[in-house]
């Protein structure tokens, strides 16, 4: 039997009310999560502003100090950094930005040193350490502090032996020994019947243990293995092609002495400011408009120099009127100017020291004859003595060309004049002293041997006169089979040399075109010798740098039956003394180089 049960009916719920408060709720936790996305937000953009604030003024100093370096290279651009240069150094100015409180300031006192690594490795360098300090503020208060380490490298250029921006040959007939590192940025030619090297040999390209212009080889070029030990160059980049190869041969034969590109070795930049050709330094001033820019300003001798002497080859006078005593016959105007210095050099003394004269000998390798301005140092001495207050360390002499033909008394031979500087009776200096001209220069006789002192000559090419060279000898071209050659005497020479060379014209067996080749002399040949100095020594110290070919002295070189001189026994060597800073001649050719050492952020 089913029992019904009855239907219990249900209760109806108004669930408007709770909706509501659900609702509510939801709407304060999202109003909630808003506010907080809201409030985090503004906390990540004041804080992106505040890092983008401190950004930009931290990079600002940065910029500054960048900026300050870039000055101080501008100010070493000659080499020196003086306390007027730095205080006159700043931080750009930039909108928006305060560097107050800046510093530039020189730390501890100068030093020398090696360069390790960088275009100028391998070069001394007189070194000061500078430290910049440079706070920054901008307008929202935000503070920045950067101080950078730097270094301010004067480098001369007297830093070798032997340094050719070209390429080098070195064949010398006689025995030579040569004391000092030789160095050149075009390919080294090694070959000689007897030559020693004691020091590193560099070059970034090859070694030729044979001539540019012929295929002879004279097997006489020895390089220092130890400190007793010399060993026979037997091979060369020829021979043995392998890089690895030419280094293991190279330091078992030499230990490492004779090093190229299998080395790794780089050209070595010359230490001259940027866009200025090497031959700038001997030039004369150029003044007015598209005359020297201030950095060829300081980078010509002529610039540097406190003795200005111009012989005016143009505007001829007498030489009574030059020296105020002498004849009536045709003399150029000579001028002395003292550009520093109480007292000037009057016409008395300027004929003493400085004296003039027309075709004075024949130069038989030019084959012509030489219009001589001599400088007699033993004069010079004199005066400087005469004048105690007064110095002379750096002559440039210029000469002004003739445009017009010249008067037949001035010239006999009719060949235009050929003007040339010779320095003579230089036994001793009368301090450290450099003699510049753009032209060829000859140095007659003994020259800086009493007192040695920092000197340095600089030419279009350099020419030895032995210490029994005659005038009257020399008034026709003397070659051996002709008029004879005259008798050299021993002479020493200790000076610092920048002058041309005469180059070789092309190497027969790499230059792709070249059948035949003129030889130039060779590095043995770069001081012109006209005399016969067979078994007579020329003793030389000093450094021999050449980055140019001559354009003035062009007379070829030759050897032969119509030789015009015999070579010297030469007994060469670097200048240990150049290697102290302190003992460079006046006026020698620097460039500085600013490294960054260090950076750091300060607080």
């Amino acid at each position: 039997m089913k029992i019904r049960l009855p239907r219990v009916p249900r209760r109806t719920r108004d669930q408007t009310g709770l909706a509501l408060i659900v609702t509510l709720i939801i709407m304060a936790a999202t109003a909630g999560l808003i506010t907080a996305v809201i409030t985090a937000a503004i906390l990540e953009l004041r804080s992106t502003l505040s890092d983008h604030h401190a950004s930009r003024v931290f990079y600002a100093a940065e910029g500054a100090g960048e900026a300050i370096l870039g000055q101080i290279q501008l100010a070493l651009q000659d080499g020196i950094l003086s306390d007027a240069e730095i205080s006159d150094l700043e931080p750009p100015t930039l909108d928006g930005f305060d560097f107050t409180g800046y510093k530039v300031v020189k730390v501890g006192e100068s030093y020398t040193e090696m360069i390790r690594d960088g275009p100028y490795a391998g070069l001394q360098a007189l070194t000061e350490d500078i430290e910049i300090t440079i706070p920054a503020t901008d307008q929202t208060g935000s503070y920045a502090l950067v101080e950078l380490g730097a270094k301010a490298q004067a480098i001369p250029i007297f830093q070798f032996g032997v340094f050719y921006e070209e390429d080098l040959e070195i064949h010398p007939g006689p025995p030579m020994d040569f004391l000092g590192r030789v160095h050149t940025n075009g390919r080294l030619y090694l070959n000689a019947n007897e030559a020693r090297y004691y020091q590193l040999l560099t070059t970034p390209a090859t070694v030729i243990a044979n001539y540019k212009h012929k295929v002879v080889s004279r097997d006489g070029v020895w390089i220092k293995y130890d400190a007793s030990t010399f060993n026979l160059l037997q091979f060369d980049s020829r021979s043995i092609t392998d890089p690895e190869a030419f280094k293991t041969r190279s330091c078992a034969d030499f230990d490492c002495r004779l090093q190229t590109a299998a080395f790794g070795v780089e050209p070595l930049n010359l230490p001259l400011p940027e866009g200025i050709a090497p031959r700038e330094i001997v030039r004369p001033k150029e003044t007015g408009a598209g005359g020297d820019t201030p950095a060829e300003q300081q980078t010509k001798l002529a610039w540097l120099s406190e003795t200005y002497v111009t012989v005016d080859l143009a505007t001829l006078t007498t030489k009574g009127n030059v020296c105020d005593s002498g004849a009536n016959d045709d003399y150029p105007t000579v001028t002395v100017d003292r550009l520093l210095g109480p007292s000037s050099i009057n016409k008395s003394w300027t004929c003493k020291i400085f004296s003039w004269s027309f075709e004075t000998f024949v130069d038989s390798r030019e084959k012509k004859p030489v219009d001589v301005l001599d400088v007699d140092i033993n004069e010079l001495k004199n005066w400087v003595d005469a004048h105690s207050t007064d110095n002379v360390a750096l002559i440039y002499i210029e000469f002004v060309p003739r445009t017009t033909s010249a008067p037949a008394a001035t010239d006999p031979s009719d060949d235009g004049y050929y003007p040339a500087v010779r320095i003579k009776n230089g036994q001793e200096l009368p301090g450290p002293l450099t003699i510049a001209t753009e032209h060829p220069l000859y140095v007659w006789g003994d020259y800086n041997t009493v007192n040695k002192q920092p000197a340095a000559v600089a030419g279009d090419a350099y020419h030895v006169l032995s210490d029994a060279w005659d005038d009257s000898d020399h008034q026709i071209i003397r070659e051996k089979n002709a008029a004879g050659l005259t008798d050299a005497s021993p002479t020493t020479i200790n000076v610092a040399i920048l002058a041309g060379h005469s180059a070789t014209t092309c190497d027969i067996n790499e230059d792709a075109g070249c059948t035949t080749a003129e030889y130039g002399g060779g590095f043995e040949n770069y001081p012109r010798f006209l005399e016969d100095w067979r078994d007579v020594e020329y003793q030389y110290l000093g450094s021999i740098v050449s980055l140019w070919t001559a354009v003035h002295a062009l007379g070829t070189w030759y050897r032969g039956s119509d030789d015009y001189y015999r070579p010297p026994i030469r007994n060469w060597g670097f200048d240990l003394d150049l290697l102290d800073v302190d003992n460079m001649p006046p006026g020698t050719p620097t460039v500085g180089a600013v490294v960054r050492t260090s950076f750091r952020e300060g607080y």
